[in-house]
């Protein structure tokens, strides 16, 4: 019989992390100048080359939060099948020659 053993503290501590190292991605491109720039085309460039890396920054920052999601429902998951398998483990020695199986 195989068991999943997960260190279920450890794993919440974990997913806290993550979930605070996600939420703290800063997406803010307000502070964007083009000093230094001589032309206005090339200042609308670098302008819209921040934003991409805004718009992909935001991107990750979902994407974390949803494995973060991911990770947690899996843990329940695995929690529930461990219990049900745990409970007819145990039905089945207290009655060996019983027939469990519907």
């Amino acid at each position: 019989m195989s068991e999943i053993k997960v260190n279920k503290e450890l794993l919440a501590v974990q997913l806290s992390s993550l979930n605070a190292a996600g939420a703290a991605i800063s997406t803010d491109v307000s502070a964007i100048t083009s000093d230094g720039v001589d032309t206005l085309a090339v200042s609308l460039k670098y302008i819209a080359q921040h934003k991409q890396i805004a718009d992909l920054m935001d991107l990750y920052k979902q994407l974390v939060a949803k494995d973060a999601g991911d990770i947690k429902e899996m843990q329940n998951a695995v929690s529930s099948l461990d219990l049900m398998m745990s409970q007819s483990y145990t039905g089945l020695l207290q009655n060996p020659f019983q027939n469990n199986i519907k």
